[in-house]
């Protein structure tokens, strides 16, 4: 894809860092701290990367029309299917892909072609009809469903956090941008005791009162806390045009016009009742193909523009501080990446992503193989749920199931290979076996996990488990909800 972006709204940029300046030196002159406080050279937004983009392998562009072309499904409807020769697939191909993946200990997998269903995993029909937590892929339906209220006009990425929330942090905190934190650039110190799954701090509290290390727009840390202030800043946007909250706006404007209930699905709350962005969404396997559908249609579901080609364009663009990172999707054309630091150390990874993988590639990764793969040139998507172990998983190897840092590794080398030779049309580059970084138990620091002072002053200032607080009523409201209606399933397998 093209790394031609143009930088939003330039001219706000620099007006609104020159009144930065003016505060500072305010700040200065009446004998206050300052409040950068960072040493960090560049006092700007980390551009978006414009260097190499050779990651992955070269495909072309596939013309749709010499196969079959499945229309979008309604709501109620199944996805049309096809067989792999009416789209171009190899039928043993994709076998050996099922097999692979349920080899992996995964759960479901989806294969799509021109919006057709093409070829579904061995355990679909026990699994596709119960919602799944989707972990960190919740930061891509989350991105989705603001880059519909930037669409509508409702949202804009420069958006700054004191625009919704005056006050509340420090002066820096308070110009971080919609489009930072979509980046995980806001330059906020993560530790991930305060982050870790579990609604039981008020995290828009969580993520303004951390300290700030780097200087906003310059520094990529992979961030918990950072999706929720961004879901809570776009909630007031949308409230101001007669939404009652980030889901009410998300079934109303997206959910709805891709034919997802809402009684199907279970998006948690933090504990200010604040709808959360790192992870607390279960969804339906088979309506995760729903969305998937949508990106691969490049923001149109059934004909319409749900969201805006710009906005999906600056999505799958990474930025200087990490260019396999864009808004909160990752992509492989990138020729490094960092990684989001599981052990505590964040590292830069030099190779692409997935390099048996096609260069136009983006994706969503949740937690232990949660992710849906857009492969544009293609016009395939692959949608993927997992048993709680990923790619890399081997019962051979004891450290496997840990994954401790790297998402991307042999196991991800090895499916995207066996996908790629399911290919009729044209003849992918192989890159053969994996060569690259394997996963290891690098040095662990327990600082960015757990730092006591720091840990038990934030969680409480968050608000942990306080019974004033509406988030554990309003989750045990919806849980009752859905329940009834998809019947159980287990609350963040």
């Amino acid at each position: 894809m093209g790394q031609d972006v143009q930088r939003p709204n330039i001219r706000r940029r620099l007006l609104r860092r020159g009144l930065v300046v003016l505060a500072s030196a305010a700040l200065l002159l009446v004998g206050l701290p300052a409040v950068f406080a960072s040493a960090d050279p560049d006092d700007g937004d980390s551009p978006f990367f414009t260097g190499d983009t050779n990651g992955g392998v070269k495909t072309s562009r596939t013309d749709a029309g010499k196969f079959k072309h499945c229309a979008d499904p309604a709501k109620g409807e199944d996805f049309q299917t096809a067989t792999p020769d009416q789209v171009g697939l190899d039928p043993k191909a994709l076998d050996q892909l099922a097999g692979f993946h349920l080899a992996k200990a995964q759960r479901t997998l989806y294969v799509f072609r021109f919006g057709c269903l093409v070829r579904t995993g061995p355990l679909n029909g026990v699994f596709e009809n119960i919602p799944q937590h989707q972990w960190s892929l919740t930061k891509g339906y989350s991105t989705a469903v603001i880059g519909r209220a930037v669409t509508m006009g409702y949202f804009d990425v420069d958006d700054e956090f004191g625009k919704y929330f005056p006050g509340v942090g420090d002066e820096r905190h308070q110009h971080v941008t919609a489009q930072q934190l979509m980046q995980h650039t806001s330059g906020v110190k993560m530790n991930w005791a305060n982050e870790i799954p579990g609604p039981d701090i008020d995290r828009v509290a969580a993520w303004s009162s951390a300290p700030m290390e780097h200087q906003p727009g310059t520094y990529f840390s992979y961030s918990q806390n950072g999706p929720n202030t961004v879901n809570a800043m776009m909630e007031k946007a949308v409230q101001k045009h007669g939404y009652r909250d980030f889901q009410d706006f998300a079934q109303r404007e997206l959910f709805d016009k891709i034919g997802i209930d809402r009684d199907d699905y279970l998006w948690m709350v933090d504990q200010a009742g604040r709808t959360e962005g790192f992870a607390g969404l279960h969804v339906k396997p088979k309506d995760m193909g729903r969305f998937a559908t949508l990106l691969q249609n490049g923001g149109v579901y059934q004909g319409k523009r749900l969201i805006d080609e710009k906005f999906l364009k600056e999505a799958k663009t990474g930025t200087t501080a990490n260019p396999g990172f864009g808004y909160q999707t990752w992509i492989n054309n990138a020729p490094w990446y960092n990684t989001v630091a599981l052990n505590g150390f964040k590292e830069r990874i030099d190779q692409p992503l997935i390099a048996s993988a096609p260069n136009d590639m983006t994706y969503g990764w949740g937690w232990r193989g949660r992710h849906w793969f857009n492969m544009p040139n293609l016009g395939m998507m692959i949608v993927t749920t997992s048993m709680d172990h990923d790619f890399e998983y081997d019962p051979k190897v004891a450290g496997s199931e840990v994954a401790v840092q790297g998402e991307q590794m042999s196991g991800y080398h090895e499916f995207m290979r066996i996908a790629m030779r399911a290919v009729t049309d044209q003849k992918v580059p192989d890159p053969g076996p994996y060569k690259g970084r394997e996963a290891s138990l690098t040095a662990f620091n327990a600082g960015n996990w757990v730092n006591p002072t720091y840990t038990v002053q934030n969680r409480l200032t968050g608000g942990l488990l306080d019974p004033n607080k509406k988030g554990l009523v309003i989750n045990a409201k919806n849980i009752a909800r859905v329940m009834a209606h998809t019947g159980p399933f287990v609350l963040y397998n």
